[in-house]
């Protein structure tokens, strides 16, 4: 009793969910056709879809296969959990069921015999609505970068209370997300071995080099030509070549020092 059709706009006293088939001529009207409910009760969560079923709830297709504009893919939609168990009869209403019909004059293929069905329910007066209520945020979540700027979430639940008996939702978002760690992460020194090389003909193309270089070495030796090296455009890793001869060193745990002549 609470429903209704309309196949002549939306009717005083009611909202509804627009029925529409841009498949069908112009002059078959679809344009003006509704399934409403009367205002003042819960939204039933109704919805209408002209591309198959919505992922995620529970549709029952609305066929009509005598129809030559029919393309198979019109559904109406509940939510998983809503109490409606909704079907669909093209050739009539079904034994035992309270139905309604879709009856869309102006459309000459058939649809006086079209009707969606279910069993005759009502909501318990007794039943309370309850309406959605936001639980306390998680933890943030793990910043998806140590250093140069990262997210992190937190998310919610309408489970505090969750919506009963036709309770509206919890209004707005389930997550939140902030910036972490936003300092500059430090220059990234040269990866052993893929970014070093060695070369005993000059410094190559795309390096930047330390010679290596020993004055003892006979001439045709050709020690003046060698260098080692690391990729352009990574931070210098400190690489210093010595000549001179180390006498002694000392470990402290936290530094290194070296006697030279």
């Amino acid at each position: 009793e609470d429903f209704k059709w309309s196949n002549a706009g939306v009717p005083d006293g009611y909202t509804c969910m627009r029925v529409l088939e841009f498949a069908e001529p112009k002059d078959h009207t679809w344009e003006d056709n509704f399934f409403c409910w009367k205002n003042g009760l819960a939204d039933p969560g109704l919805r209408w879809s002209m591309a198959g079923a919505i992922k995620g709830q529970k549709c029952v297709q609305t066929s009509e296969t005598a129809d030559p504009h029919y393309m198979g893919d019109n559904y109406v939609c509940l939510p998983a959990d809503s109490p409606y168990d909704l079907k669909w009869n093209s050739a009539g209403p079904i034994d035992g069921l309270e139905c309604i019909q879709w009856l869309e004059p102006a459309d000459p293929d058939t649809w006086d015999d079209n009707y969606l069905c279910h069993k005759w329910w009502h909501q318990d007066p007794s039943l309370t609505a309850v309406n959605g209520g936001w639980s306390h945020f998680s933890k943030w979540s793990e910043c998806s970068a140590s250093c140069g700027g990262g997210s992190q979430s937190r998310k919610r639940s309408c489970d505090n209370p969750a919506p009963l008996n036709g309770g509206v939702d919890c209004e707005g978002d389930d997550e939140e997300t902030q910036a972490c760690n936003s300092d500059p992460c430090p220059p990234r020194l040269p990866s052993w071995p893929e970014d070093f090389k060695w070369s005993n003909a000059g410094v190559p193309d795309g390096y930047t080099c330390m010679r290596v270089l020993e004055f003892a070495e006979p001439k045709d030796h050709t020690w003046k030509t060698t260098s080692f090296c690391w990729e352009d455009g990574i931070p210098d890793p400190g690489l210093r070549w010595s000549m001179a001869v180390m006498v002694w060193s000392a470990y402290d745990g936290t530094n290194l020092r070296i006697q030279t002549l």
